[in-house]
């Protein structure tokens, strides 16, 4: 499999390489600046933690967005009567 960079993106994405019979993916050229602030933001210590993280925290954060335009597209009186319901 060939080295894959992404116009736009800052990280380079390399084939799997052996560590101790262990196949894994491994990022190369990051963003430090942006890895810094990353770890700093998410309390990580290493790069596999950071980036682990700010993958979940991305996904994380797209259910938030999408939930959040679901409830404003919803009439407010159902949203009421549905919490009424639901705390009594």
């Amino acid at each position: 499999m060939a080295d894959c960079v992404e116009p736009a993106q800052s990280v380079v994405w390399r084939p799997p390489r052996s560590r101790g019979g262990r196949m894994g993916p491994s990022v190369e050229d990051v963003d430090e600046s942006a890895l810094n602030e990353a770890q700093r933001v998410l309390g990580t210590t290493n790069r596999r933690d950071t980036v682990n993280a700010a993958l979940r925290e991305v996904a994380r954060q797209k259910l938030v967005d999408d939930f959040l335009e679901f409830m404003a597209s919803r009439d407010p009186e159902e949203l009421e009567r549905l919490r009424h319901e639901a705390w009594h």
